[in-house]
């Protein structure tokens, strides 16, 4: 091994041990932002005990870790378990307010969408504790019959059971290896945050290929477009930067029990959206794979907002601007109130208004995240899949999240993946602050296939990325609305 390349190493194992604590400590400031985000609605004086079970047999668990808390706590404990559960924190989350207080009434909360909230949780009842208790790191065999039955029972799924169930595994429909993968995450935060050590799944995953593959878990807004046209640049041939047919094979990935993920063995590099929410699954079954995970910052993702773009104003997902906007209207015309205050939203909310409310009611097409997928499932060539919003499930658990929502997901992943990989297997980079070639090249020296490609930019004078963005765009694009929890004007989306 030459002395330059040794030196190149070196210098990336010290940058990627750098920003690795970077990911740690963002992790760890959590729920103290969130605690700040709150604006004063936390509870500090009451004791209640949060928890989740995890594991393929979490069902007994969950029974397990309420008895053994109700018998060291004391039996006369006022217990509030799924459903309850399930609808006060979607009901809290749902709201603009931002006040996770609706346990006033609880000693003791032990349900699966605690597994999702926790962080909140713990932010609003800062006496409060988190229970986990671990079980099997296996999944379940799947047989034709329970598929099967499962499929139909999603076909059938209730509005309320779907919105509860993509909060808590980021799918309306999840196979079981998708509620392990949504378990892992959720165990390791709460073992992290409590000190323990990791829970990893077993590797009971199948091997589709021994290729190389570059999986970027890295989510939107992290510069990935930047990092796509830095892989080809260095050799690199398919590299798929939210690629349509990347994203139609992944729409009902989490829902497919016998996935072929053998399918991306056509592909070099695999970056943004979904692919922060099926990273786990692309490491299993490429077990040479490399990592490379983009960090930021000043991480911002709010698919309600509005952005200035030049002298032009541009709304980011006019679904989602115009669902977040009307919502607390909409819940006031649903319940037979008299609304005349639209004026006050803007054009895209004021002609979707209407609409907004019907869907948002009890009976939206929420159900179709479920149906949907089931019948892609059964062979029905004519299900039609919303792949836009549906790809966002597996990261965000939510369609359409809010800043709060977006950065949170972006700390859990990033974390995530910070802790189970080993440092051999994963680069951490931050682009915005300057990182490129200089740590790429030798971290993927074994992979880049074209070494005249390779030499042309992976050399000292050549060590910055190419712009994903021309630099006056960069430099006038702003967030109009910063989101803020504690305004109650109409220019706040969280």
């Amino acid at each position: 091994m030459s002395l330059v390349l040794l030196f190149a190493l070196l210098v990336v194992g010290r940058e990627d041990r750098r920003r690795r604590e970077d990911v740690r400590a963002a992790s760890r400031r959590t729920i103290p932002e969130l605690r700040r985000l709150m604006c004063g609605r936390t509870d500090e004086a009451r004791e209640i005990t949060f928890g989740v079970a995890v594991g393929s047999d979490r069902e007994a668990l969950t029974e397990e870790l309420v008895r053994e808390l109700l018998s060291s706590s004391g039996q006369n404990k006022a217990v509030i378990r799924d459903a309850e559960a399930t609808r006060r924190l979607l009901g809290a989350a749902e709201t603009q307010h931002f006040d996770f207080r609706v346990f006033g009434d609880a000693d003791l909360v032990v349900a699966p969408i605690v597994g999702a909230f926790w962080q909140e949780l713990l932010a609003a009842y800062p006496r409060a504790r988190i229970a986990l208790r671990t079980g099997s790191r296996n999944a379940t065999t799947t047989t034709t019959t329970t598929k099967k039955a499962r499929v139909e029972h999603c076909v059938h799924v209730s509005a309320p059971e779907a919105r509860g169930l993509i909060a808590i595994y980021g799918s309306a429909c999840p196979s079981e290896f998708q509620k392990l993968k949504i378990e892992e995450l959720v165990a390791n935060g709460i073992l992290d945050h409590n000190g323990g050590r990791a829970w990893i799944l077993a590797p009971s995953f199948p091997t589709y290929s021994n290729k190389k593959l570059v999986v970027c878990p890295g989510l939107g807004a992290t510069a990935t477009k930047s990092l796509g046209a830095a892989l080809r640049r260095a050799g690199l041939e398919r590299v798929a930067h939210y690629e349509n047919s990347v994203v139609d094979r992944l729409v009902v990935a989490a829902e497919d029990e016998r996935f072929d993920w053998g399918y991306f063995r056509a592909f070099d590099a695999l970056l943004d959206t979904p692919i922060p929410g099926f990273w786990r699954e692309l490491v299993m079954a490429f077990p040479n794979s490399k990592v490379v995970l983009t960090v930021r910052d000043d991480y911002r993702r709010d698919y309600s907002g509005i952005l200035q773009h030049r002298r032009q104003l541009d709304v980011i997902d006019d679904y989602c601007h115009v669902r977040n906007k009307c919502e607390e209207l909409c819940r006031r015309r649903r319940r037979g109130g008299q609304i005349d205050d639209f004026a006050a939203i803007d054009g895209a909310a004021k002609v979707a208004g209407d609409k907004h409310c019907r869907i948002t009611s009890d009976d939206y097409d929420v159900r179709d995240f479920a149906r949907v997928p089931a019948l892609r499932l059964t062979g029905d060539p004519h299900a039609r899949i919303d792949k836009v919003h549906k790809s966002r499930l597996p990261m965000y658990m939510s369609d359409c999240p809010s800043h709060v929502q977006a950065t949170k997901s972006f700390r859990n992943i990033n974390n995530h993946v910070v802790r189970i990989l080993s440092p051999d297997r994963l680069l951490v980079m931050d682009i915005t602050k300057g990182d490129g070639y200089a740590l790429l090249c030798p971290f993927l020296l074994d992979i880049l296939p074209d070494a005249k490609a390779a030499r042309s930019v992976c050399r000292p004078d050549y060590p910055l990325f190419p712009s994903s963005k021309p630099p006056l765009q960069q430099q006038q694009q702003r967030r109009l609305y910063t989101p803020c929890v504690c305004a109650t004007s109409n220019t706040s989306y969280s």
